[in-house]
């Protein structure tokens, strides 16, 4: 006995309902509630999978093929109007997710440095003055008060930023705007073009159904997450470079320029991926429509001339903060790109992908040879350069040990999830040429599901909550601390200085034997000594001034921040007593209105 016509929709939809079920018990872990005294549980997915299986099987029982096949083709074809709409959602909901999330503060290295440096290229300054806290001989003095994200320029007496100035500009852009919460909302808005434009990126091959699915790819994996809730560049380079690679194969003539413009813009924000602007550069005239040799080669200047401007921004820069063009806060070139790197790199990669279960990127690899034979060779070939320029670039890069270092490879991401998408679209199209698409889709969901479990297992949407102390214990440096204090700090440096506007000692810059002497010439010259570390950072403290009465650490903190496990504590070392105990810092860990969270920067009292 097989369902009636009108039975058949009733339980489609209940299967679609109970899947969907499944897919959210997956995602969160279930939920269990007592509805009038009767307790409700649903804590696995193997129930609800197993009975949206049955009921789409008795939905199907009893259809001929040719019916199987028109339903579909109907279903395929309603898919692929709805497919833009659902990917402009999927990027929606990145883009407010990175928003919600987002750390929005100046905390540690990055941030602080990107936030800090914005500042001041709006007050027109590109270096600031070391205070002379000693009589080491430059640099040495330097890097004692240089915050993470600065360095001892080549100018004695001044410290620059050590990171490129394309996302600070952005930054001074957006608070002349939308004032201090405008300069973290570039993170945002490029997580959401980032998988709006591998939506367009894989449309270009591919049904839109499939293009929905690669856009969900990106919009899902953990390395674009973790990326997307801190201020760092990864995302916005990431978006440039497919803004870029997307107008490239434009057939408008105003295209060449405005994909040189964003190649530009994202050579600027990571200028260490100037291999990535050679390569599409060289592919750029072929990626346009046909035409004479005098057309492909004014495509090409139009393209390189906003890139040698930006290149030629880049090296004036270098030129101000370090005196030579070719120099960079990151230290010699030589020692950050060597060919020894690569066997690390690659088994790290590897490492890498299967923790985040990023396997659809090996399934891209590869297929873009094959994407390079079948595919419109004038896009496909930027694209596959892009991917081989920018494993290049960080293959013989520093070796890093955690995962979160995919997000240096965040610019093949879009390109990757477009080809994976497409590679399996067509290897299904030889089974089931209606089905294809909406297999496709089913594994990207079912991955992407994953992609967020991952995510929030390592902490990727708690981020924020533990950025805020950094600003919170600033604030109270701000308000407690003397005017003319010094405080010794590595991890929350660049807060300090920004929120507390106070000078700031690296205490892993100076000498073992050196911590009893140093504070007490301070309090001889009338400055107090506090101390601002994590928890995590006491241990190797006490190790590195044991022989000293204030590495000892064994009086009572001044204050102390809590956020979840986490510890900071503030300590007075001008006068080590044992206090009764110490000021309970509070932090702000509840998910408000995220721009409530913005912290003004502190003025010099």
């Amino acid at each position: 006995m097989t369902p009636s016509s009108r039975v058949r929709p009733l339980l489609a939809t209940l299967g679609l309902l109970v899947g969907a079920w499944a897919g959210a018990v997956w995602l969160t872990g279930g939920a269990a509630f007592t509805v009038a005294g009767l307790r409700v549980s649903s804590r696995t997915t193997v129930r609800p999978a197993v009975l949206a299986a049955v009921l789409a099987a008795s939905a199907l029982w009893g259809w001929s093929t040719d019916h199987r096949r028109r339903c579909l083709a109907a279903v395929r074809q309603r898919g692929d109007r709805l497919a833009p709409w659902a990917a402009a959602l999927v990027a929606l909901a990145l883009a407010l997710t990175s928003a919600a999330f987002g750390g929005h503060v100046a905390g540690a290295a990055d941030a602080s440095g990107y936030v800090s440096q914005s500042r001041l290229w709006a007050a027109g300054r590109v270096r600031v003055p070391a205070p002379a806290l000693t009589a080491d001989p430059w640099p040495d003095r330097g890097w004692l008060v240089a915050p993470l994200g600065y360095a001892p320029s080549h100018v004695e007496g001044e410290l620059s930023p050590t990171y490129a100035p394309g996302l600070p500009w952005l930054m001074a852009v957006g608070a002349a705007v939308a004032g201090e919460a405008g300069r973290y909302l570039w993170t945002p808005l490029f997580a959401g073009l980032l998988a709006w434009g591998t939506f367009l990126l894989a449309q270009r091959a591919a049904p839109p159904l499939v293009a929905f699915a690669a856009a969900a790819l990106v919009a899902t994996s953990p390395p674009v997450l973790f990326a997307a809730m801190q201020t760092m560049s990864d995302v916005p380079a990431a978006a440039l470079w497919l803004g870029a690679l997307l107008l490239l194969g434009s057939p408008r003539a105003s295209a060449p320029l405005l994909s040189g413009t964003l190649a530009a813009l994202a050579l600027v924000v990571r200028p260490n991926l100037v291999l990535v602007a050679g390569v599409m550069w060289l592919t750029g005239p072929v990626a346009g429509p046909a035409g004479s040799t005098r057309a492909r080669g004014q495509r090409a200047v139009l393209w390189a001339a906003p890139v040698a401007i930006g290149a030629g921004a880049i090296a004036v820069v270098n030129s101000l903060l370090w005196g030579s063009p070719a120099a960079s806060g990151y230290g010699a070139n030589a020692d950050l790109f060597q060919a020894a790197h690569v066997p690390h790199n690659l088994a790290n990669l590897w490492r890498w992908t299967v923790q985040t279960h990023g396997y659809w990127c090996v399934l891209a690899l590869l297929a873009l040879p094959w994407t390079l034979g079948t595919q419109d060779r004038r896009r496909a070939w930027p694209a596959a350069a892009l991917v081989a320029a920018v494993a290049v670039s960080y293959l013989v890069y520093a070796v890093f040990a955690e995962w979160w270092y995919l997000r240096f490879y965040l610019p093949a991401w879009p390109v990757l999830a477009a080809t994976a998408a497409w590679a399996a679209w067509r290897l299904l199209s030889r089974w089931t040429p209606d089905g294809a698409a909406l297999i496709v889709v089913a594994i990207a969901l079912a991955h992407g599901v994953t992609g967020v479990r991952d995510a929030a297992a390592v902490g990727a949407f708690e981020l924020w909550t533990s950025e805020q102390r950094y600003a919170a214990v600033a604030e109270f440096v701000r308000d407690a601390a003397p005017a003319n204090a010094v405080v010794l700090t590595v991890q929350h440096s660049g807060a300090v200085a920004y929120y507390a506007r106070r000078t700031i000692g690296r205490w892993d810059v100076l000498p073992a034997d050196a911590l009893d002497a140093f504070c007490v010439r301070l309090a001889a010259a009338g400055h107090a000594t506090w101390l601002v570390v994590d928890d995590w950072e006491e241990p190797p403290f006490r190790q590195r001034f044991a022989g000293a009465l204030r590495g000892r650490l064994d009086w009572a903190p001044v204050g102390e921040a809590r956020v979840g496990p986490t510890r900071v504590r503030v300590y007075d070392l001008t006068t080590p007593t044992r206090a009764v105990g110490p000021a309970l810092i509070p932090v702000t860990t509840s998910l408000s209105w995220p721009w409530t969270r913005i912290h003004a920067p502190g003025t010099a009292k």
